[in-house]
């Protein structure tokens, strides 16, 4: 079985051999600035107060 592992350089590790591709991807846009850029108009603490509600679990039961 292969051992797969991130090296020191951040690079992902298959058996020992540098895949050379990064673990870690560009960092991109928060849940808010997509919100925003959809057309969302309230601020940042008004965005939160907006996601509170029945869990996704609770809402999938219901169904």
């Amino acid at each position: 079985m292969s051992e797969i592992y991130i090296g020191e350089n951040g690079n992902w590790y298959i058996s020992g051999e540098d895949t050379g591709k990064p673990s870690r991807g560009q960092d991109g846009l928060s849940a808010y600035q997509i919100a925003v850029s959809c057309g969302y108009k309230g601020n940042m603490f008004e965005w939160l107060n907006d996601l509170k509600g029945d869990s996704a679990y609770k809402l999938a039961v219901k169904f």
